[in-house]
Formats: C-alpha cells, sequence, structure tokens
C-alpha cells in the first residue's frame, strides 16, 4: 500500500529518499501553493510591508 501511494504521489518520496531531497520537494511544493494562491500571496505581501 505504501508503494501505491509513493508511485501514485511523487512528492512523499520512497525508503531511499534523503532528507535533503524530501525538504527540496517540500519547500518546492509550499513555494508552489503559496503562489498558486492569490489571496495568501496578498497576505504575505501585507505582512512583510
Amino acid at each position: 500500500q505504501i508503494e501505491h501511494r509513493n508511485l501514485r504521489y511523487t512528492g512523499t518520496g520512497t525508503p531511499d529518499t534523503t532528507k535533503w531531497e524530501y525538504g527540496t520537494n517540500l519547500r518546492r511544493d509550499a513555494l508552489s501553493s503559496h503562489l498558486s494562491h492569490f489571496s495568501r500571496m496578498l497576505y504575505f505581501s501585507a505582512i512583510e510591508n
């Protein structure tokens, strides 16, 4: 079941995924999510001034 999840969702990693690869995927996915939600970008811009 875990193998099926890993094949279906590429960001979940595998037992061979290194800490660095997992962190890179996590940051890339978070940044992509932030950029795709305009209201979140407005919130971040208001916080940063």
